[in-house]
């Protein structure tokens, strides 16, 4: 049986007599060491669960029962819990008689005092796995912005949430915490360091599925978090909840690597687009964040921002697809809450939909496939090989940073210099319509004319007529008077049918008219020998 040695830079020795495998003293703490192959598995079957043999109906309880290091199997049923957990241990929910849905729906309470109320919370600990289960923290009465309100809470601890539903963490007043900016209220999961700065936290959240939350779906804050946010689905309202919403935010002091989430938010609707940018919805948003944050490959759609930076360094922001943005841009880059944003690359992204392409983007700097703000710190980053389709711009950039091999379509402006605004904002108007050739008449053209035929059908053509001002003609085919009868098929298109009856010399007149009103005439001839 092996056993795990561990040793700390600095850590004064144990007492004579002890190993390290036994005390490992520094600062006056004492680390009581995992055995590597000793941990237990526990096994929780709660109230109609399809497990007899289980050794505990309460997760909480088995919780108290485990060593650090155990795992705690919890098979399917409704579990109305609140757990702190404050040792490293693995919650697995297990799949039983093919049902897999373990439930946690508490009512949530004030538990020791702290300041975020949570379906579980995890503090003052590292390795605590959460896997497999639906965290539901709707049962809450938080109508304001405090107590915090989360389904899962990392406090001052390490540990990963995957390939679970976490929902529910929803104010009863959604607007009851709006102003409270940057955070707000309401978090799918939140992670948190309170200590000093030398503390390190890891925490990851991967292939999870997050939504009905009020604020974020994820956030990540203070200095020493490092989060691993990783292929989740998290699913947002946007404006419509009368708040600011971000589906993944990381802010004042961590470092994250965003990957292959999903993220979807919502549009404007009715509202105008200075109130919708008052209450907007933010794809990702990093905030003064840890140098080398990473976010690529996320699929981020309908949402007024897809990406929006305030403050970073040597961040990577990568192979991102954004689409149906309104009200802002693509991605919004500022420096301001840290005082720059620098040394970062922006490649390789492709930002559609952009919208509206109206006098909004013009008069609030926005509507761009990347948009920097001039006078913000922005400097001395690699703008790349991004593609913008559909946009009122394709890059609004800072002077110091340069755009390269850029790839624009159905874009007003494909590049614009930020720092020359206003006036390197014109205003957002349409290309004019193509004017009509000089001279140019309105003219009919009827054929055939003076031809022989025996067969009872011809097709008549009158293509070859023209318009003053360029734009379609109308057509209206008709048999002068003097002329036999005949039957004209879709006599009001360009080439109609003409039926004969009886053998006889045919006038067929065609009457053209262009959009001012203006009408042309023609006749085409038909000599009709009969069959």
């Amino acid at each position: 049986m092996s056993q795990l040695n561990v040793y700390i830079p600095g850590a004064a020795l144990p007492p004579h007599g002890k190993s390290w495998n036994t005390y490992l003293w520094q600062a006056g703490l004492t680390l009581l060491f995992l055995n590597a192959m000793g941990a237990a598995t526990l096994t929780v079957g709660g109230s109609g669960a399809p497990c007899p043999n289980a050794q505990y109906t309460t997760i909480g309880a088995a919780v108290t029962a485990a060593s650090p290091g155990d795992v705690i199997d919890i098979c399917p049923a409704l579990y109305p819990e609140q757990l702190i957990i404050t040792k490293p241990l693995t919650l697995h929910g297990i799949p039983v008689g093919g049902v897999q849905r373990v439930l946690l729906q508490p009512t949530l309470t004030d538990l020791q005092n702290l300041a975020t109320e949570a379906v579980i919370t995890v503090m003052n600990t590292s390795d605590v796995t959460i896997q497999g289960l639906a965290i539901d923290a709707s049962h809450n009465a938080v109508s304001s912005c405090t107590p915090f309100l989360a389904g899962i809470h990392f406090l001052n601890a390490s540990g990963t949430v995957e390939n679970s539903s976490i929902s529910g963490a929803q104010l009863t007043t959604s607007t009851g915490c709006k102003n409270n900016l940057p955070f707000g209220n309401g978090f799918g999961v939140k992670i948190e360091a309170t200590q000093p700065a030398a503390a390190s936290y890891q925490v990851s959240v991967v292939q999870n599925s997050i939504h009905d939350f009020t604020t974020n779906g994820v956030l990540a804050t203070g200095a020493g978090v490092n989060a691993q946010i990783q292929g989740n689905t998290i699913s947002g309202v946007g404006p419509s909840g009368g708040t600011f919403q971000f589906g993944i935010f990381i802010a004042l002091g961590p470092t994250a690597q965003i990957t292959r989430n999903m993220i979807t938010e919502g549009l404007c609707g009715a509202l105008s687009v200075s109130d919708c940018i008052g209450l907007r919805s933010e794809g990702i948003t990093l905030r003064a964040i840890g140098d080398g944050t990473v976010v690529d490959s996320n699929i981020i759609m309908n949402a007024q921002s897809g990406i929006f930076i305030n403050g970073a360094n040597k961040a990577q922001i990568t192979n991102n697809t954004i689409s149906n943005i309104d009200a802002m841009s693509g991605m919004d880059i500022q420096g301001t809450a840290s005082g720059a944003f620098t040394n970062s690359v922006i490649q390789g992204n492709t930002i559609s939909n952009v919208g509206p392409i109206d006098q909004n983007a013009s008069l609030d700097e926005e509507g761009c496939g990347i948009n920097e703000y001039s006078g913000t710190g922005v400097s001395g980053n690699t703008i790349l090989s991004n593609t913008v389709n559909d946009a009122y711009c394709g890059v609004a950039y800072v002077t110091a940073d340069p755009v390269q091999l850029g790839t624009y379509s159905n874009t007003l402006y494909t590049e614009l210099n930020e720092d020359l605004y206003p006036n390197s904002f014109p205003p957002a108007m349409e290309p004019p319509a193509s004017a009509a050739p000089s001279g140019m008449v309105t003219t009919a053209s009827a054929l055939p004319k003076n031809v022989t035929v025996t067969t009872q059908e011809i097709t008549l053509d009158g293509t070859g007529s023209t318009s003053a001002d360029g734009k379609p003609l109308t057509f209206m085919w008709s048999i002068p008077q003097g002329s036999p009868s005949a039957a004209i098929l879709k006599g009001n298109s360009a080439t109609p049918t003409v039926q004969f009856g009886q053998p006889g010399l045919y006038k067929l007149q065609l009457t053209v008219t262009d959009s001012s009103g203006t009408s042309a005439s023609d006749v085409a001839s038909v000599d009709f020998l009969g069959n």
